[in-house]
């Protein structure tokens, strides 16, 4: 549920500053998993890369998977 709003939040503020990427920053591998869960991909390809970032263009699919 907080991932939805977070995700919701997201699309309004992209609404009125044009906004990129939401950007996660996972504090452990399991946290990691969780956000790629959601469909957040790593900046880098490496297995240590902890900063995770979704495009806005994807959030309305993502939303749409939340709610089903």
């Amino acid at each position: 549920m907080l991932v939805r709003l977070l995700l919701t939040k997201a699309t309004e503020a992209n609404r009125t500053a044009a906004c990129r990427a939401v950007v996660v920053h996972a504090l452990d591998s399991e946290a990691k998993a969780f956000w790629e869960r959601f469909g957040f991909h790593p900046f880098t390809a490496g297995a240590e890369e902890r900063d995770l970032f979704m495009l806005t263009s994807e959030i309305e699919a993502t939303l749409s998977r939340l709610l089903a």
